[in-house]
């Protein structure tokens, strides 16, 4: 009769390498957490590696030690991976951005009634992303102060109010649109630099009158 082998269970081998947790090894010292926080901050290795507490003499070469361990350069690469996932930024959303501002109409904003009075339209009531395009919001009121009244316990009466708002800049928005189009080209420019060649010709006039040239 056949005895069955017992399957035993393959112990561990010490020197085995344990799998990583999301492919980065969850091991840093405290001083190497923070230089990977500061480094996303600027990108900027060696203010990373100061800010972070380290020598500022060895700024430099602590920055290039870090930065070349695989686990602290996985770790920065996964959180530079999730701000992306965050943003959404992507090319046509900027695109799309840059229209919206190139292609502004200060119709969206205001309305003239037939007297010639001008109105703004509140932000709640512009169309969907309108708002984007305002650079600046100014009000400027004219205060007087009277006395204050059962209508007007605060005593104040305003004289004039000018309300005034800028839009984003459309042509720097249009120039962007437009080179990533294809439809602005930028003029070549002459280098100066390089050596020119220049012919001058000297004219005479013989006897006869005839005019020679050489």
């Amino acid at each position: 009769m056949a005895m069955k082998k017992e399957k035993t269970k393959k112990k561990p081998n010490k020197k085995e390498k344990l799998p990583l947790k999301d492919g980065v090894k969850q091991s840093f010292t405290n001083k190497q957490k923070i230089f990977i926080a500061e480094y996303l901050v600027d990108l900027d290795g060696a203010q990373a590696a100061a800010r972070a507490g380290y020598s500022k003499k060895s700024a430099n070469a602590i920055a290039a030690e870090n930065l070349s361990k695989p686990h602290i350069k996985a770790e920065i690469d996964r959180q530079i991976e999730e701000r992306k996932k965050k943003l959404s930024v992507t090319a046509e959303a900027v695109i799309n951005e840059l229209a919206l501002v190139g292609f502004a109409n200060m119709a969206d904003f205001i309305v003239i009634d037939e007297g010639g009075s001008i109105q703004a339209i509140p932000l709640n009531k512009l169309t969907e992303g309108k708002s984007r395009i305002i650079k600046k919001v100014k009000e400027k009121r004219v205060i007087r102060t009277v006395k204050g009244t059962k209508d007007n316990p605060d005593g104040e009466e305003v004289l004039d109010a000018t309300y005034e708002f800028e839009l984003c800049d459309k042509v720097k928005s249009l120039e962007l649109l437009s080179r990533h189009l294809g439809l602005l080209h930028d003029k070549q420019e002459v280098d100066l630099k390089q050596p020119l060649n220049i012919i001058i010709k000297k004219f005479y006039r013989g006897k006869d009158g005839a005019g020679t040239s050489t």
